[in-house]
């Protein structure tokens, strides 16, 4: 089942498109502006309300679907979403076993579920194959890079890391994510001139919450900025897709699960922004 997700999510795309529907949910075409900080600001494109899955944690970009993971009380799954409006396109149902769910990703045509009970990652067409998480049950957000995934840390307010390793858990390698004192709920790899962008969210930041953006030049992660996000009560999902060009980002708003999308300008360069931009060239 899990290998119909990614085309029943192309079908409904082009239904939806060609008909305009956007299905039970409360669609919003008013772009807002969110103050910036550090340099970042965020364009709100819309915010979709998920009714049809009990909880939206982690997130991912899969081609042209958004995956994310519900951990219901009784059948957890891996939802798939059409990106342009967050529709339901499909979902698996996961293990008994994979009671605790979080984060996903896709690499090499391959679903992954990480588990925070467990500690491990559950992965194939029925999710019978895994292996030992390297941030054990930690681990909470992941992304792909096209080779290897990518996991934060999310044990604590003082383990701000984020980590890469193989699709066997192999290589694994992790690296101080500065500028955090909050719990880390999930990330999503992002492309940026010459090195690997990372953006990072937490639970519960506070007041006003963020997502943070990074610099990965192979042996740190230098901190460029962050952005205040729409959430003010628990943030969960983050993915950015390269199908749309855009952003996404989950959380909860008083009893609804909200989706936002949204466009990222940076209005201010940083020097090794720049350097790489001009290396591009």
């Amino acid at each position: 089942m899990i290998r119909m997700i990614i085309p029943l999510a192309v079908c409904t795309a082009a239904a939806l498109a060609a008909h305009g529907v956007y299905g039970s949910f409360r669609y919003s075409d008013n772009v807002s502006l969110l103050t910036g900080t550090d340099d970042y600001q965020l364009d709100i494109l819309n915010t979709w309300t998920i009714d049809y899955a009990s909880m939206v944690l982690g997130m991912s970009a899969a081609d042209n679907a958004i995956l994310f993971v519900d951990d219901a009380d009784t059948d957890e799954r891996l939802y798939a979403a059409d990106p342009s409006d967050m529709s339901y396109a499909g979902h698996v149902s996961l293990l008994w076993s994979n009671a605790y769910p979080y984060g996903t990703t896709y690499c090499y045509n391959v679903p992954f579920v990480n588990d925070c009970g467990d500690g491990l990652i559950r992965y194939g067409v029925d999710f019978n194959e895994s292996f030992a998480n390297p941030f054990g049950a930690t681990g909470r957000g992941m992304s792909s890079d096209g080779t290897h995934i990518w996991e934060v840390n999310g044990g604590g307010t003082s383990t701000a890391q984020v980590g890469r390793f193989n699709t066997d858990g192999t290589g694994f390698q992790y690296w101080e994510l500065p500028g955090i004192n909050s719990q880390l709920s999930d990330m999503t790899i992002y492309p940026i001139a010459g090195s690997t962008g990372i953006a990072v969210t937490a639970y519960d930041p506070g007041t006003t919450h963020y997502v943070w953006f990074y610099q990965f030049d192979g042996s740190q992660c230098v901190l460029l900025g962050s952005a205040e996000l729409p959430s003010n009560n628990f943030t969960t999902g983050l993915a950015y897709s390269a199908y749309t060009g855009t952003w996404f980002v989950s959380y909860l708003e008083g009893s609804a699960w909200k989706v936002s999308e949204f466009d990222v300008q940076q209005t201010v360069l940083h020097q090794s922004t720049w350097a790489g931009i001009k290396y591009s060239f």
